[in-house]
């Protein structure tokens, strides 16, 4: 469905999508439960009954930009955007002899009229070893432990335990909220929809995952 996002697939082509050769009787029933499970994890009207099938909409935040820009130098990056007027920068760099990384963010309205605007942080915490995050998930889906202190929340898998060291991200503001679970951050679409950040913000929780973002 995601492939076919915005277009209306019919039940038959999603029964001949499972591989099957031969589809058992049952397949169509299959089908609609597993649409009634995903409609569950999903926005209300995202995804839809249309004759002869199903429909999923894409979020209304995956569009187009009017302008990208991605620049590369010795310890940074610069990725910036513009969509509706306004212009959204981001610097990420290394400074000298630091085991650091640090983020500045730039928001410009390039419009005559003023702008209401949200701004959310985020990092996906890849401990130490990405190799080992992206095959052992047996240990690494269920080891992740966090912990949270104003503005800062600290990653503290094994600390103490196996290793002597931690992560931690911290920004220069009081947040509103937090959530420390991707997938409910993220959204099933990684659609980073207000609706879904919303609720990181209104229901603050720090969840046992190695898969926490910040």
């Amino acid at each position: 469905m995601l492939l076919g996002a915005r277009r209306t697939l019919g039940g038959e082509r999603l029964v001949d999508d499972l591989g099957a050769e031969a589809p058992p009787a049952s397949a169509r029933k299959m089908i609609q439960v597993y649409v009634s499970r995903l409609r569950k994890l999903m926005l209300e009207g995202m995804l839809e009954t249309r004759p002869p099938g199903y429909r999923l909409s894409s979020p209304s935040e995956a569009r187009d930009l009017d302008r990208f820009e991605c620049r590369h130098g010795l310890s940074y990056t610069v990725i910036s955007g513009e969509r509706n007027r306004v212009r959204a920068e981001v610097l990420f760099f290394v400074p000298l002899d630091t085991d650091a990384e640090i983020h500045r963010v730039t928001l410009t309205n390039l419009d005559d009229r003023p702008r209401s605007l949200q701004l959310f942080s985020l990092v996906e915490f890849c401990l130490w070893n990405a190799w080992d995050d992206q095959t052992n998930f047996q240990r690494n889906l269920s080891t992740g432990e966090v912990e949270v202190d104003g503005g800062a929340i600290y990653h503290t898998t094994e600390y103490r335990e196996r290793r002597n060291h931690f992560a931690v991200y911290a920004v220069n503001a009081e947040p509103a909220g937090f959530d420390t679970d991707r997938d409910r951050f993220f959204g099933i679409l990684r659609s980073m929809s207000p609706h879904l950040t919303a609720a990181a913000r209104d229901d603050i929780e720090a969840t046992f995952s190695r898969t926490a973002p910040g």
